[in-house]
């Protein structure tokens, strides 16, 4: 369910776009090929989002994924997200739904555009957790 509620969102958000702002990116990739959901378990590192991408969800109850409230915080957090882009004046690229205890969902252009941009964050993640094994090693070989 959680799946269909971004498809309806995405396509929400496509079609109020393209009444206010018809050559948006958003409107734009939405009607050329649709959008890519990805879904992982694990977090997500806001810093290294781009600009045009929005997070939510952090602050719902954990449910599980397969559930109409999942379902619903992922439609209305889609729609909050979207509506935050507008107030701050910022064109709407995609969204990063945050399933507490869970996982994420990401909206992108593609799933080939999604591919990459994950590969860039594990490896990312891989010197981040390099660097953190290296300074607690340091510190233990200090005392």
């Amino acid at each position: 369910m959680t799946i269909l509620s971004h498809a309806v969102a995405n396509s929400l958000v496509a079609s109020l776009q393209a009444r206010v702002k018809p050559q948006a990116p958003f409107t734009s990739m939405f009607r050329r090929a649709g959008m890519a959901l990805a879904h992982w378990h694990g977090e997500v590192d806001r810093e290294r989002l781009p600009e045009g991408y929005f997070v939510y969800g952090d602050t719902n109850p954990p449910v599980s994924c397969s559930t109409h409230q999942a379902a619903m915080f992922a439609l209305t957090g889609k729609m909050s997200a979207f509506k935050e882009s507008i107030n701050r004046h910022i064109d709407f690229f995609g969204d990063v739904h945050i399933e507490p205890h869970h996982g994420i969902n990401v909206t992108g252009e593609s799933l080939s555009v999604l591919g990459r941009w994950a590969l860039d964050l594990v490896s990312y993640i891989r010197e981040k957790h390099s660097g953190a094994k290296q300074l607690i090693h340091s510190l233990v070989s200090n005392r």
